[in-house]
């Protein structure tokens, strides 16, 4: 960890393999780090003290703290994403659906959505609290990361790979399935609209 204002290193926190994902818990007391060791670790963001170490099948991609703090989710190579407990280090969720390397994970600004991006080509959003799949947001290559706007109302997922784009997605927190069909046709707007782009600075 560093000092921003300055550059000065001011913690060391150790994996004993590659750390593939960081992330401070909203309040800046804790951080969490994920690892292709299989574990996911939650410290203390003062004193570098480790605090739950977390337990995978698989390289652990991806961290999000919920906005609360009181969760974290992490994305997995097993295909699954988990939700967790902070307080405990207890597992509470286990999100099943993705059928290839689950790449990354964000909560919603509400703490009521995940967000999941995969190998597989997709992106899903669950219910936080229940686990169940909301929504499968298509695309045209593997989805390595994604965003909620501070709204909440939109998600932004990118892509790895030959297509190499963003897509903007409209209602893809929104409960009710209705709203894939909308979600679907503003994220394929948002992309093309980059595509007109690109080739109109070539032209």
């Amino acid at each position: 960890m560093w000092d921003a204002a300055t550059a000065q290193e001011l913690l060391v926190l150790r994996h004993p393999n590659d750390v593939t994902s960081v992330a401070f818990s909203p309040d800046g007391t804790r951080i969490a780090t994920g690892c292709t060791d299989f574990t996911a670790r939650v410290w203390d963001a003062a004193t570098g003290e480790e605090l739950l170490v977390l337990k995978h099948p698989n390289v652990v991609s991806s961290v999000a703290f919920s906005p609360d703090g009181k969760r974290i989710v992490t994305g997995c190579f097993d295909r699954t994403a988990k939700v967790w407990d902070t307080a405990t280090g207890r597992e509470l969720l286990t999100l099943h659906g993705h059928t290839d390397y689950v790449r990354g994970v964000a909560f919603s600004p509400d703490g009521t959505r995940i967000v999941t991006g995969s190998e597989d080509w997709t992106a899903k959003v669950w219910g936080a609290a229940t686990g169940q799949e909301l929504l499968t947001l298509k695309h045209g290559q593997a989805v390595w990361s994604m965003a909620f706007s501070p709204d909440g109302q939109r998600l932004v997922t990118g892509m790895a790979g030959a297509d190499a784009t963003a897509k903007i997605w409209f209602g893809a927190t929104a409960p009710q399935m209705a709203g894939r069909k909308q979600a679907e046709q503003i994220g394929e707007t948002a992309s093309a609209a980059r595509v007109d782009q690109k080739e109109q600075a070539v032209k």
